[in-house]
């Protein structure tokens, strides 16, 4: 598993400069009565250079991408190119899929010393996730969801958490929330829509709500953020502890400072961690694409995304004013990685 060490760089973000072990635990703010925002698991896109990205611009916490656990587990290969971390990123939450007490815990173990919280995924809709039994499949045995939650907790110093979604029966969900409590999970993070609706339904907000009423743990609430507006709505709805968006931040990571659509000093700034971290091309033109898609007409964003190198997408910003060739200061692009 590749470690960034960005400490190794002088970056003028301010994140950059804070000691990873300085920073108060994601449990413990939210037992204190704080509200923290959450960037949510994101396959391909919640990588190490967007949540650093995130983190200066406001989110609290952020979530790897989902990583099967049992890949993570037994292949160092697996473990290289899933989970990338660095000094400053934190705090991070490494989310892993699994229907097995054994990998689940094992992964928690081995990621233990490098998060703020290991995950368990019980929410992703996809049907070659359910069909290997991960994910939302989970929804429907809670059993499971609680021996590998306790398997976790006695492998791993970390925080245990689980992040499902809303059941169409909410009495379902709330009697897997007790089990899990029952267990020792941490938090519990909760998609407000049921494993069959489609993002463009809206959130179930009564479900949500009856799930942080059951509960003692924090409660942390998704799929009701697009726009900076529904975050605090979202609060007096629910009354959850804690937000957590992928689509709307995914569009616009300054969100959660506020702003309606991304500042050209975030862009700025994306590009400058990505230039760090070294982030391949495609991934990188395609989160730019993400930032830029209100501002570029058609013919721009085909322009956009045929560039085939990061050298070229960064010709297409400069051409635009988007960002300055001397932005990045050139004794900052070579960073050590450092192995298992």
């Amino acid at each position: 598993m590749p470690f960034v060490d960005d400490g190794l760089a002088t970056f003028s973000l301010g994140l950059l400069n804070r000691p990873r072990n300085a920073i108060p635990s994601i449990l413990s703010r939210m037992e204190s009565g704080e509200k923290l925002s959450f960037v949510a698991p994101m396959v391909r896109y919640s990588k190490l250079p967007f949540r650093l990205l995130c983190l200066e611009w406001g989110a609290d916490a952020c979530y790897s991408p989902m990583i099967i656990a049992e890949s993570f587990v037994q292949s160092t290969k697996a473990r290289d190119n899933e989970f990338t971390t660095s000094s400053c990123d934190m705090p991070l939450v490494a989310q892993f899929a699994a229907r097995d007490t054994e990998w689940f815990g094992e992964a928690a173990r081995i990621c233990s010393d490098w998060c703020g919280g290991i995950d368990l995924n019980c929410g992703c809709p996809q049907k070659w996730a359910i069909n290997d039994g991960i994910g939302s499949a989970l929804l429907s045995q809670p059993e499971l969801i609680a021996e590998m939650v306790k398997t976790a907790k006695r492998r791993s110093s970390c925080p245990i958490s689980i992040k499902i979604r809303v059941e169409d029966d909410i009495r379902e969900t709330v009697e897997l929330c007790r089990r899990a409590e029952m267990s020792g999970v941490s938090w519990i993070a909760v998609h407000g829509r049921t494993m069959r609706m489609k993002s463009s339904e809206p959130p179930l907000l009564d479900h949500l709500t009856q799930v942080k009423q059951s509960c003692r743990v924090p409660v942390i609430v998704n799929g009701t953020i697009s726009s900076p507006s529904d975050i605090g709505k979202t609060y007096e709805k629910t009354g959850c502890d804690g937000i957590m968006s992928a689509r709307a931040v995914l569009g616009n990571p300054a969100i959660f400072k506020g702003y309606e659509q991304v500042p050209q000093e975030c862009l700025e700034d994306f590009v400058n961690i990505s230039l760090l971290t070294g982030t391949s091309c495609r991934l990188f033109t395609n989160h730019i694409m993400f930032f830029l898609h209100e501002f570029l007409n058609a013919q721009e964003r085909r322009e956009l995304s045929a560039q085939d190198s990061v050298d070229g997408v960064l010709d297409f910003l400069i051409s635009r004013g988007l960002y300055k060739e001397d932005s990045l200061d050139s004794r900052l692009h070579t960073l050590r990685v450092r192995h298992w």
